[in-house]
């Protein structure tokens, strides 16, 4: 009758023949495949059969009739590889092995091969933005990591929220007005440097979320005017956007200098 369903795209295996020279002597024979058990093959001396386990074993592809027990010379002796026969080899289709059906870690590296493997650019886990690229020396960019360098470039700043306006850098939009809001949640470095412009000590602080952490002044309580440098450098942990901002407690930072302007830096650790 005919086939119901799909037809497979190949049918039962062919069984393979070993024809094996004895002398007398020699109790081990190589095999054209590998064998998983005795009972996968059929082993024939002069023409009789052997038993599986009792009369030979074999391990991959060594065919072993143990010490002593070598079949004479000159008899027919031939393997006939049955282990398998039973089974349809059908060709799966394309597209239709789902990941599934592999075991964990069964794709190794030797087996991706290096055309193959593409790794000059990295997605986000959206699948479309860049989160990384390397390039043919192997430097590693990424291009959406928070990064800003802006300063107050125009007048002194005075007690309050310094706001800076001259945005040098500011890599995913992190900084505005006042503030540098975290747009991920990670470790980061911020760093301020300035010049007081008052003849009295000047005090400025970092705060996070409207909340000092970290307070830093000149040391001058005289002297020329705008000769003695603020500065500080701080690593604080901020979740989603938490915020920081420079203050002003007393005195008077100069911010009017283009070049040596009040100057608020960071970038996102990790």
């Amino acid at each position: 009758m005919p086939f119901i369903g799909k037809s497979p795209t190949a049918g039962f295996a062919t069984i393979v023949k070993d024809t094996l020279t004895s002398n007398g002597s020699t109790t081990q024979f190589t095999l054209s495949k590998q064998v998983a058990s005795p009972t996968d093959i059929a082993v024939f001396v002069g023409n009789v059969r052997q038993e599986p386990t009792t009369a030979y074993t074999v391990s991959g592809t060594t065919l072993d009739f143990g010490s002593g027990n070598a079949p004479a010379a000159g008899l027919d002796m031939y393997v006939l590889h049955i282990g398998g026969t039973q089974e349809s080899s059908i060709i799966p289709a394309d597209n239709t092995i789902s990941t599934a059906k592999l075991a964990d870690d069964s794709v190794t590296k030797s087996k991706i091969g290096t055309t193959e493997l593409d790794l000059t650019t990295i997605k986000d886990s959206t699948g479309t933005n860049t989160a990384m690229t390397i390039d043919s020396s192997g430097r590693v960019s990424m291009p959406n990591v928070i990064a800003w360098r802006v300063k107050k470039t125009n007048g002194d700043a005075g007690s309050g929220l310094i706001t800076f306006n001259t945005l040098e850098v500011n890599q995913g939009s992190a900084y505005s007005g006042t503030r540098m809001t975290a747009p991920v949640a990670g470790i980061y470095l911020v760093s301020f440097t300035a010049r007081h412009n008052s003849q009295t000590a000047t005090h400025c602080e970092f705060k996070k979320n409207g909340t000092a952490f970290l307070g830093f002044r000149s040391t001058s309580t005289g002297g020329t005017v705008g000769n003695v440098g603020i500065n500080a450098t701080a690593i604080v942990d901020l979740t989603v956007n938490d915020y920081v901002e420079v203050s002003v407690v007393t005195g008077t930072v100069e911010g009017d200098n283009t070049v040596e302007g009040a100057i608020f830096t960071g970038h996102f650790i990790g």
